[in-house]
């Protein structure tokens, strides 16, 4: 599977009163979205970050995103220079667009479950972490639906069972 990458640029916000640097939160909120899921307008409902005191190259955190109505950490990890901080955020095998598992599906199961028309995870990407399983329903020209389980394997890959 592939790593998606997105280079973000941080805004920064410094205090009126002091020398202090913030991450401008809203920016990186904006920015997450734009960058990582600009296809998906409204995916990225909301993102906290901590805040950091003084935010320099090379300083690695996360960053609680909700994606459709999962609530996940996102890596992020600062570069660029100290006037102008850049953030690079890592999507990795965890991130799964539903349109990969509809294909996943119709190359596994055509046999059984016949052609797919649909398929319903709930939401356009999936963020699958190890142990976790997210149901989705697929349904076929006549309009019959069925269930299946989505879960991502040690190595990386999409793992489906049918229900």
């Amino acid at each position: 599977m592939r790593l998606l990458v997105a280079l973000l640029a941080v805004a920064l916000v410094l205090g009126a009163c002091s020398a202090e640097r913030t991450l401008d939160a809203d920016s990186l909120s904006e920015q997450i979205q734009a960058q990582l899921f600009p296809e998906h307008a409204g995916l990225v409902s909301d993102v906290n970050c901590p805040r950091l005191k003084e935010p320099a190259v090379g300083d690695t955190f996360s960053c609680a995103a909700q994606i459709g109505s999962q609530i996940v950490d996102v890596p992020v990890v600062l570069g660029g220079d100290p006037e102008n901080l850049t953030a690079t955020s890592v999507l990795d095998e965890r991130f799964v667009p539903t349109q990969q598992v509809a294909d996943l599906l119709a190359a596994t199961f055509t046999a059984e479950v016949g052609i797919v028309t649909a398929v319903d995870c709930g939401q356009p990407i999936l963020v699958l972490e190890a142990d976790e399983t997210v149901v989705c329903t697929a349904t076929d020209p006549a309009g019959v639906s069925r269930q299946f389980d989505v879960s991502v394997a040690d190595d990386g890959s999409i793992d489906l069972e049918i229900r």
